[in-house]
């Protein structure tokens, strides 16, 4: 996983907010940042992959997950079998799948859905 520079970044234990100071430093760890600890704030220097040290197996930093949204439509049959869509990214792309599964399918809209993805699920 390689860290989006340009992105909002967070400590990896803790998610305690980083910014960024530089990305152009000389050396071995190029990228000067500050961690906001709430009552104190640490500045560190890191590698381009966000390690505090090359023998590191994990990076110290990682992007802030953004927000996902997906839509889901219910249908029901004709036996009363309700029946989820295929996620759609947006409301107006699942608008038009239902206009096409009440056409085509002959199945009855129940309800929409609309699902937030997480990246991690360990949290």
């Amino acid at each position: 996983m390689s860290i989006d520079w340009s992105k909002p970044l967070r400590t990896v234990e803790g998610h305690y907010p980083v910014r960024i100071y530089s990305t152009e430093l000389k050396g071995c760890y190029p990228i000067l940042i500050t961690v906001d600890y709430g009552s104190y704030e640490d500045t560190t220097r890191l590698n381009i992959e966000g390690k505090l040290h090359f023998q590191s197996n994990l990076p110290y930093v990682e992007n802030i997950p953004e927000e996902k949204f997906v839509w889901i439509a219910v249908y029901e049959s004709e036996d009363g079998t309700l029946i989820p869509s295929i996620p759609k990214n947006s409301i107006e792309d699942l608008n038009e799948a239902a206009k096409y599964y009440s056409t085509n399918l002959q199945k009855e809209l129940v309800g929409r859905l609309k699902v937030k993805l997480e990246r991690r699920f360990d949290e």
